[in-house]
């Protein structure tokens, strides 16, 4: 059976940025199941995966365009270490949502630590994604595919993946 959209699809895979460093592996013991067709991967692996048979290899070179965009300094900023709670204080590398102050629109934004300058009581962060500007290659195989239950695209998700 080929990969095509509405189908669920088993993978494994080693995932390696520009500079060849390994950021992830799934492996037999621990397969990634997803539905195809329905945005639940990056853009670029999923068209490239797309006509693929069931039992298939695969070595993908996905440009940040496809993956999770382009490096924005827009999405880089500083904040004052007093709007963290006492209870919260930032630490470096801390992921957290933030929301707009009143009247700067309705998305929430996910924001990381980069950097704290104790002496000047600022904290800079990154709103980017942090694979975001990297073209990342995957290497990796096509374990099952199968079509998906009317639930599965009712849900959007494979049954056994829980999001």
């Amino acid at each position: 059976m080929k990969v095509a959209d509405g189908n669920v699809i088993e993978i494994t895979y080693e995932l390696r940025n520009s500079d060849g460093e390994v950021l992830e592996t799934i492996g037999d013991t621990n397969s990634f199941s997803y539905l195809h067709g329905f945005g639940n991967i990056i853009p670029g692996l999923e068209a490239a995966l797309d006509g693929l048979d069931e039992g298939e290899s695969f070595d993908v070179e996905v440009p940040p365009g496809q993956a999770y965009g382009e490096f924005s300094e827009e999405l880089v900023g500083e904040m004052q270490v007093d709007v963290f709670p006492d209870e919260q204080p930032p630490e470096e590398g801390m992921v957290f949502e933030a929301k707009p102050a009143e009247g700067q629109g309705d998305d929430t934004m996910f924001l990381r630590v980069v950097s704290i300058d104790e002496d000047n009581g600022e904290v800079k962060v990154d709103g980017n994604h942090p694979l975001a500007g990297e073209t990342l290659q995957y290497t990796g195989a096509i374990e099952s595919v199968r079509e998906a239950t009317e639930q599965e695209q009712r849900e959007g998700r494979p049954a056994d993946r829980q999001e």
